[in-house]
């Protein structure tokens, strides 16, 4: 009787409606130049043609697994109850791997065996003003990757990540009483339990943004990363300093929230609306930049308006 061969990583992937984009997403996972995979695909209920694009495969190393939807966090934790490998490696059904992600990232590893978890460097895509431009150059990392890092927003950790699969086993998998920060509250648990974290700048993944996803920039974006740290304040015995970490993590993305509600409101031409929620991003975060915006709002909306109509955001 021959043993079970198992295969160095299993990729968790949750689909829901993503017949749009994830044949592609599946071409650059088949596209590794590592190839000891399995690629564990967690339809989410979806109410589009997605098992049938991912049923069209071949490839004896996808794996589809059907559940009822139950949200993002649900899915993972379905596809990572079905994992055989020694890593696990995270990937949204709309992001796209470069053929040398799974070779390079695997090579953090094996180059200092410490590590326990490791993310790269990516490039955005998908609107005008996002693409080309690289997710470090924004939310930037600096080792050694601490909570207080974390909580304090010096260390952004990329979604897609790859880790030791034992650490699931010890801190539990993703949340799903939390919606757009599971991700996040992860992270989290993980740097509490004291594992290793580490990164490349090197792009190795190409992230996809898009309307109606439930990362930052959506409407419910505060409220999704105000449940993680709220979670966190209450589940781990915080220092002084985190505490005061947490707490200011909350202003800055209650502004972040109303720098959004601004934009939306100042592209459909709610001058007024606009305004207040501008002045409620400048009571938490100031800056010169938009202070000059604020007098231009107040002095001439309209001559604002046609300014910046071409571009994507005010603060180019």
């Amino acid at each position: 009787m021959s043993e079970l061969i198992t295969p160095v990583v299993s990729i968790v992937m949750c689909a829901y409606n993503a017949a749009n984009y994830i044949d592609e997403t599946i071409d650059s996972v088949l596209a590794q130049t590592f190839s000891d995979f399995e690629l564990i695909i967690v339809n989410d209920g979806s109410t589009d043609h997605t098992a049938k694009i991912v049923k069209s495969y071949a490839d004896p190393r996808i794996v589809l697994v059907e559940q009822e939807n139950g949200g993002p966090s649900a899915a993972r934790n379905m596809a990572i109850q079905y994992a055989s490998g020694k890593y696990l490696a995270i990937l949204d059904s709309d992001d796209l791997w470069l053929p040398d992600y799974l070779k390079k990232m695997l090579g953090i590893f094996q180059s200092d065996p410490k590590v326990d978890f490791a993310y790269p460097n990516a490039e955005l895509f998908g609107t005008p003003y996002w693409n080309g431009k690289r997710f470090m150059d924004r939310d930037p990392s600096s080792l050694p990757i601490t909570l207080d890092k974390l909580i304090s927003r010096e260390c952004n950790v990329f979604i897609s990540s790859i880790f030791k699969r034992e650490i699931i086993a010890e801190v539990g998998g993703f949340d799903p009483s939390l919606k757009g920060s599971e991700d996040l509250d992860l992270w989290f648990r993980i740097c509490q339990a004291g594992y290793q974290f580490t990164f490349t700048t090197e792009v190795l993944v190409k992230y996809r943004k898009r309307d109606g996803s439930l990362s930052s920039g959506s409407e419910n974006f505060y409220q999704n990363v105000k449940a993680a740290i709220d979670k966190l304040k209450t589940t781990t015995p915080l220092t002084t300093r985190q505490q005061e970490l947490a707490d200011q993590y909350i202003k800055r993305v209650e502004a972040e929230d109303y720098d959004n509600r601004f934009h939306r409101k100042f592209a459909a031409r709610n001058f007024q609306a606009a305004a207040s929620d501008l002045r409620e991003v400048i009571a938490r975060q100031p800056s010169v930049k938009r202070r000059l915006i604020a007098f231009c709002l107040k002095l001439s909306p309209e001559m604002l308006y046609k300014m910046v109509a071409a571009k994507d955001s005010l603060y180019k």
